[in-house]
C-alpha cells in the first residue's frame, strides 16, 4: 500500500511517529515549506519527500501555459481564493504563476510515485487545494480528516466537503450503530452536547515525548526564509503579526478580551427575551478558516452570505446574526459597523447561548456551521449555503432562487428517522482518534501525541483504503 501524506505546518511531528509502526505502508510525503523538513527526510529518505519550495525556486521563472489547465477540475481561481489570506495580497499575475507551477510540480510527483491514496490532515492553503485537485484529475483516491463535531470521534472523507465514504453510504445500517444513534438523539434533546474532542487523557505509558522548538529557533527559521529569501515563493498561512500573536498568546488573549468587550457595544440585543418573534438565525463563522475557505471560499467574506440571506428572506422576519464567543476580539470593528448599516439585521450578544436561538428561530442558516447540525438533531429547520457531512440531510440554498429555498426550508421539519440515519452512518465511519497540529496552543496535545491515538488513526486509514477498494470492485461488477 503506497500512501502520500501531505504535511502542513507541524503535522510532521505526528506523522513521523505514525511511520514507525506502519510496516505495511510505503510512505511518501509532501511538505510545502521548511517546517520540520529534516525529520521527514530522516524518517523516509530524501527521495520520498517532495519539498515544494525547492522545486518552486527552480520553476517560477518559466512561463504559465494555460492550455495545461484544460483538464483541471473546477476552477484554479477558486482554489487560489481558498488560501487563508496572504497570497491574495500578491499581484494577480504572481498568484496565478505560483498556483500554476505548484500544480505542475504536484502533478509530476503524483505521476512519478503512483500512490494508492493521498492523505490530508487538513486543507488550509491554496497549494493543498491544488494537490487535492491534481488527485481528482489523475483519478487518485484521497482521504481527508474530519472531526464529527457534536457526534464525537473522527472519520476520513474522500473529498473536501466532509462527505461520508461511499461504502458507508451504501451499506446497510448497523443495528448497534442505530441503537447508539437513537440514544444520542434522545440524550441530545434532553441535554445539549457541544462539539468537543475526547476528554479522556491517555495513559502515561502511551505518551510520546516531544518539545516545541523555542521561539528564537522558530523565529530564526521564519526570518531565514523571508529576510534571507531562502523561500521566496512560500505563501505562509499566516502573516508575521499573526505568528507573533500566537507566540505571545497570554498577551494576545488579554488584548482580545478587551477588544471583545468593546465590540459588544455594537449589539442590538443582549438576552433571549429580546429576540424578535420571527427571525432567521445566522451564527458567524471564524474566518479565515479551513471549514469555510476550503469548501466555500466565496463566503470567506461573510457579508456576502448575510446579504444573500437578507435579499431572499421573508420581509416579516429579521436576521439575527451572532458572533462566536471564541472570535470575540479577533474581528475588525469595521465588520460590525457594516452590519449596523443593514436594515433587517439584528446583532446578538456573543454570550447568548447559540442553541437557544436555534430553538426559537424559524430557520438556522450557515455556510458549513455546526448550528445547522444541532437544529437538525432537534428536528428543527436548517440550511447550508456550503457543504459539510450533514448538508445532504438538511436544506440547501441556491444563489439563484434563495428566496424560495428559504421559504421551503422554514416549512420543512426533518423527521427523527433522518437524524437517526445520518448519525448511525457517522458512528459506523468514525473512530476515537484526534488529529491536529501538535503545536496548536488551543488544544491539549496529549490527546494527539500518544501511541494509542496514532494506532487508531492508522487502523482507520488502512481500513478506509481497503474498504474503498473493495467497494469499487463491487460497483464494477454490477
Amino acid at each position: 500500500m503506497k500512501i502520500i501524506a501531505y504535511n502542513f505546518a507541524a503535522f510532521p511531528l505526528f506523522f513521523v511517529e505514525v511511520v514507525k509502526f506502519s510496516q505495511e505502508i510505503d510512505w511518501f510525503a509532501i511538505i510545502p515549506s521548511y517546517h520540520h523538513r529534516e525529520i521527514l527526510e530522516n524518517a523516509l529518505g530524501k527521495d520520498k519527500v517532495l519539498y515544494l519550495q525547492e522545486h518552486l525556486n527552480k520553476e517560477m521563472h518559466k512561463l504559465v501555459v494555460m492550455d495545461e489547465l484544460s483538464k483541471y477540475p473546477g476552477s484554479i481561481y477558486s482554489d487560489i481564493g481558498a488560501d487563508k489570506a496572504v497570497l491574495k495580497h500578491k499581484p494577480k499575475e504572481y498568484q496565478l504563476k505560483n498556483a500554476f507551477h505548484t500544480y505542475r510540480i504536484y502533478k509530476e510527483f503524483i505521476k512519478k510515485t503512483d500512490p494508492d491514496l493521498v492523505f490530508f490532515p487538513i486543507i488550509e492553503t491554496h497549494d493543498a487545494m491544488i494537490l487535492y485537485k491534481v488527485c481528482q484529475e489523475l483519478g487518485v483516491k484521497t482521504a481527508l480528516y474530519v472531526h464529527a463535531r457534536n457526534l464525537g470521534g473522527s472519520f476520513l472523507s474522500p473529498d473536501c466537503f466532509e462527505s461520508l465514504p461511499q461504502y458507508i453510504l451504501d451499506a446497510k445500517l448497523d443495528p448497534q450503530a442505530e441503537l447508539r444513534a437513537e440514544k444520542f438523539i434522545s440524550d441530545f434533546r434532553k441535554n445539549f452536547k457541544p462539539p468537543s474532542r475526547s476528554a479522556v487523557l491517555p495513559e502515561e505509558k502511551d505518551l510520546i515525548s516531544w518539545s516545541k522548538p523555542p521561539f528564537i529557533s522558530r523565529s530564526s527559521g521564519y526570518l531565514r526564509c523571508t529576510i534571507l529569501n531562502e523561500e521566496p515563493h512560500h505563501i505562509s498561512e499566516s502573516t508575521f503579526s499573526q505568528k507573533v500573536k500566537v507566540n505571545l498568546l497570554p498577551i494576545t488573549k488579554k488584548v482580545r478580551k478587551a477588544k471583545g468587550e468593546i465590540s459588544r457595544k455594537f449589539c442590538d440585543i443582549r438576552s433571549l427575551e429580546e429576540l424578535p418573534d420571527k427571525c432567521i438565525y445566522y451564527p458567524l463563522h471564524l474566518t479565515p478558516e479551513s471549514s469555510i475557505n476550503t469548501p466555500a471560499p466565496f463566503f470567506v467574506d461573510q457579508l456576502r452570505a448575510i446579504d444573500l440571506i437578507l435579499y431572499g428572506m421573508p420581509s416579516d422576519h429579521l436576521l439575527v446574526v451572532k458572533e462566536h464567543p471564541a472570535v470575540l476580539g479577533m474581528r475588525s470593528f469595521s465588520f460590525y459597523e457594516e452590519l449596523k448599516k443593514r436594515p433587517g439585521v439584528v446583532f446578538a450578544d456573543a454570550f447568548i447561548p447559540s442553541i437557544e436561538i436555534v430553538k426559537r428561530a424559524s430557520l438556522t442558516i450557515s455556510v458549513t456551521g455546526t448550528a445547522c447540525l444541532e437544529a437538525f438533531i432537534l428536528g428543527l429547520p436548517s440550511m447550508h449555503l456550503g457543504k459539510a457531512f450533514f448538508s445532504d440531510y438538511i436544506s440547501s440554498g441556491s444563489h439563484i432562487d434563495l428566496g424560495n429555498d428559504i421559504r421551503s426550508a422554514i416549512a420543512r421539519r426533518p423527521a427523527q428517522k433522518e437524524a437517526k440515519d445520518l448519525i448511525s452512518r457517522v458512528f459506523m465511519a468514525a473512530s476515537d482518534f484526534t488529529l491536529a497540529d501538535p503545536t496548536d496552543p488551543y488544544l491539549d496535545m496529549r490527546l494527539v501525541m500518544n501511541r494509542k491515538n496514532m494506532r487508531v488513526f492508522l487502523n482507520t486509514l488502512i481500513s478506509y483504503v481497503k474498504e474503498t477498494e473493495k467497494h469499487m470492485l463491487v460497483v464494477k461488477r454490477r
